[in-house]
């Protein structure tokens, strides 16, 4: 596609306009997906109290740490192998990748829930202070089977994204668990049955998930990858309901060549440049005849090349995601590992609190996991076709997007914390210091973008796992120096340096090793006028009128008519114009097709 040719409007760029598209579908899903997880921590807080609501937080805690640990990075894996398959033709060998990835997943989660299931006293006593060891050891006992459940309905979910498909991550994580879960705890704990049997309320939407991602992904792997490996093995004809064999793209002399690792199979042209021939099937050959010709091996020569094939493919994929694995585990870590410390080292009154002050800090992100969901796969298709200007705008236009749709939420947080976590009750006030300190570093999160996403795609997983690992470094040490000394802010701390560091530095590595311009046109404008236009009233209100709900109202009132005049005056370098453009058509599809795929397949 020409340059001209991929513009929508007031110079948005074709990927961008359906990138932007997506988030904006997947953003409004989510966005009803975390009003009723939001709904459900306020629920719980409130009816369980700090001690209660500590626990439960604690239990969840731990099954998602395990969880997305023993997915072994194999959801973003699945995503990217699959997205990048299809941008580049070689998506036959779809189910033996899936294979070589949801074995491990399944084999390792099962024995990981096991471990935990056995060493479920010891847990108890370690993190669960506020219960007595023997009810502690069977709520964690509860959770262990959902672990694997949950690893492998990642794996099924993301793998559906890498075939363009955004919906049922939509339906399942987005509307589908959340909806589910409020309905049954609200409804157990309306009956009184409190903490252990919520615990089970919570965790019954997991298996349903895990039903459901299978189902979706194997109907898309059986529509998109047909199996074809059987007749290879065989060297038998062709099965007629399969169809002709799909033609092979032989490059011409102009074209870029294409040079492999080492490792993976070398792509020997014909003679014939520049045509388009049949490919090669194992029914073009005689039965039992070697790949290499006749009198080359016989018919044992015809199993050597499958087996070697699949031996590669799995090198391959679990090369990318073994440090990705580290990488997602570092993550999870950082980002639930301080509830566990709090309840550890404070009591599980301070981590109910905090619980509270963290899922009010992320409510913003989901801008930038709606976002995520639509980058990806596009990102992958332009990083391998080595398109790095087209990789670099879309990446700079999507970080735009999300710092004005996302730091005005995070200005009032820091300035207004006391009145925003009356929410959950008074007694969570005490947050208050620590959603301050989240909330700017949240404004650090979103605006460096989906840079990890960025990284992965790349293909650079080690260094996002670097990071990660330093990152999390840095949050356990400082959380072991403060959480015992000033309590639930220094969590906070802990937590707001972890973020700086992974993404400050992965932004400097996609500046100077991949070199792609993070930044672009009209970011430093997005960030002063969203900081203008909520920082500024927001903070003469607080001054004039303290934390008070009346303050709250005046600021925002005043920074949205600030925020909508200066979005009409700066609509050329936001490039609303082609955003609106973009909104425009009927609506979008959840399952767009990637770019030079043809148009979007029917989900």
């Amino acid at each position: 596609m020409s340059e001209a040719a991929g513009r929508s409007g007031a110079g948005l760029s074709g990927t961008a306009a359906v990138v932007f598209r997506g988030s904006v579908v997947n953003v409004f899903a989510m966005v009803a997906g975390a009003a009723m997880s939001f709904g459900l921590v306020v629920l719980v807080s409130r009816w369980l109290q700090p001690a209660g609501a500590g626990a439960f937080f604690e239990l969840i805690a731990l099954f998602t740490i395990l969880s997305n640990t023993f997915e072994l990075g194999a959801d973003t894996g699945l995503t990217r192998w699959i997205s990048r398959a299809r941008a580049i033709g070689t998506l036959r060998h779809a189910r033996r990748v899936v294979g070589a990835a949801v074995v491990p997943v399944g084999v390792i989660g099962a024995a990981a829930a096991a471990a935990m299931w056995a060493a479920a006293p010891q847990l108890a006593r370690l993190f669960l202070h506020g219960l007595p060891v023997g009810d502690g050891s069977t709520d964690i006992r509860i959770v262990a089977p959902l672990v694997p459940l949950g690893a492998l309905s990642a794996c099924f979910v993301d793998g559906a994204r890498g075939f363009g498909r955004m919906w049922p991550y939509l339906l399942i994580e987005g509307l589908g668990k959340p909806t589910v879960r409020i309905a049954l705890v609200v409804a157990v704990l309306a009956a009184g049955l409190g903490l252990r049997f919520a615990v089970i309320a919570w965790g019954l939407p997991v298996a349903a998930g895990l039903a459901a991602g299978a189902i979706i992904f194997l109907r898309l792997l059986r529509k998109e990858a047909p199996a074809s490996s059987a007749r290879r093995r065989t060297g038998g004809a062709p099965d007629a309901a399969a169809g002709p064999p799909a033609p092979r793209f032989i490059p011409s002399q102009n074209a870029p060549r294409f040079i492999p690792s080492q490792n993976a199979p070398r792509f020997i042209p014909s003679q014939n440049l520049g045509q388009a021939g049949p490919a090669t099937t194992g029914g073009d050959r005689a039965a039992g005849e070697s790949p290499a010709g006749p009198g080359h091996g016989g018919h044992r020569g015809a199993w050597r090349p499958i087996s070697r094939r699949s031996q590669q493919l799995t090198a391959e994929f679990w090369g990318f995601t073994g440090p990705r694995a580290f990488q997602a585990t570092f993550q999870v870590i950082i980002l639930w590992l301080d509830i566990l410390l709090v309840g550890a080292l404070a009591s599980s009154y301070a981590a109910g609190v905090y619980s509270a002050v963290s899922k009010l800090a992320i409510i913003g992100t989901f801008t930038l996991e709606g976002n995520r969901l639509a980058i990806g796969p596009r990102l992958s298709a332009l990083l391998a076709r080595r398109q790095y200007d087209r990789a670099a705008e879309l990446y700079q236009s999507s970080t735009r997007w999300l710092m004005l749709a996302s730091w005005p939420l995070y200005a009032v947080f820091a300035i207004f914390p006391a009145t925003v976590l009356h929410i959950f009750g008074p007694r969570y006030t005490a947050g208050a210091s620590a959603l301050t300190v989240l909330s700017l570093a949240m404004l650090v999160n979103l605006g460096t973008g989906n840079v990890t996403v960025v990284l992965l795609m790349g293909g650079r997983s080690t260094w996002s796992a670097i990071n990660a690992g330093a990152a999390l470094a840095i949050n356990i040490g400082l959380n072991l120096l403060l959480v015992p000394r000033i309590g639930i802010l220094g969590a906070a701390i802990a937590w707001a340096a972890s973020i700086v560091v992974d993404n400050v530095t992965a932004m400097v590595e996609i500046r100077w090793v991949m070199g792609l311009d993070p930044f672009g046109p009209g970011y430093w404008l997005a960030a002063g006028t969203t900081l203008a236009c909520f920082g500024g009233p927001g903070l003469m209100a607080r001054v004039l009128l303290g934390q008070t709900l009346p303050a709250l109202g005046v600021s925002l009132a005043a920074g949205l008519v600030a925020f909508a005049i200066a979005l009409y005056f700066a609509r050329v370098p936001f490039q609303l114009a082609g955003i609106f453009a973009a909104l425009r058509p009927a609506l979008p599809r959840l399952s767009p097709a990637l770019p030079g795929n043809g148009p979007p397949k029917p989900s």
